[in-house]
């Protein structure tokens, strides 16, 4: 089973291969945020810390580097995440320090950053996204994990950015990255990551 997943990956990344870095992308938003959050390759003050937590069961180093990256870009006040483990809210916490890290949304007010793992089904998902949308702003930011596992999680991934309420929205296999900001165009992009 984990060779047909590799092999999986490899196709897929063959198959995204033109949609990478940032080739094609005319936004300046897009580009920028493709070019120096995705594919920033410098080292961060706190990256020793992140090779210091357990290897985690779910999300590779890549994707536990992308999101430190993106708490980062974001510099949110408010955090909720909906994950299966523990160590995801250090690294939420070693990104930005002054944050208010929620597990649960009825703790929460408006939310800066939400991280949800698609380790839950469809439905207990729809019902979180229909509590947390309605408090999101237009600097909120919105990471889903596992959107390209299966078909279901992808038909999952495409009912959230037609949302009338959703602007930019990235796909990165891994990750789906979606913006709340009207400001600038709507626009769906697949990022070869």
């Amino acid at each position: 089973m984990f060779i047909l997943e590799k092999v999986k990956r490899i196709f897929i990344w063959f198959k995204r291969f033109r949609k990478r870095k940032g080739y094609g992308v005319h936004s300046p938003f897009a580009f920028n945020f493709i070019t120096q959050v995705i594919y920033e390759k410098g080292v961060y003050y706190n990256y020793s810390l992140l090779n210091q937590l357990p290897h985690s069961k779910v999300e590779s180093d890549k994707v536990i580097k992308l999101l430190f990256r993106l708490v980062n870009f974001i510099s949110p006040h408010t955090i909720l995440y909906k994950h299966r483990g523990d160590d995801i809210s250090d690294i939420f916490r070693w990104a930005k320090s002054d944050v208010h890290i929620f597990g649960n949304v009825k703790n929460s007010c408006k939310l800066d950053f939400v991280y949800l793992e698609m380790s839950y089904d469809n439905k207990e998902l729809e019902n979180i996204l229909t509590e947390i949308i309605p408090i999101m702003h237009k600097d909120s930011i919105l990471i889903i994990y596992g959107i390209g596992f299966n078909k279901e999680r992808m038909e999952f991934w495409s009912k959230v950015i037609s949302h009338p309420n959703s602007g930019i929205s990235f796909d990165l296999y891994d990750l789906g990255i979606l913006f709340f900001d009207h400001s600038k165009n709507k626009q769906d992009y697949i990022v070869n990551f």
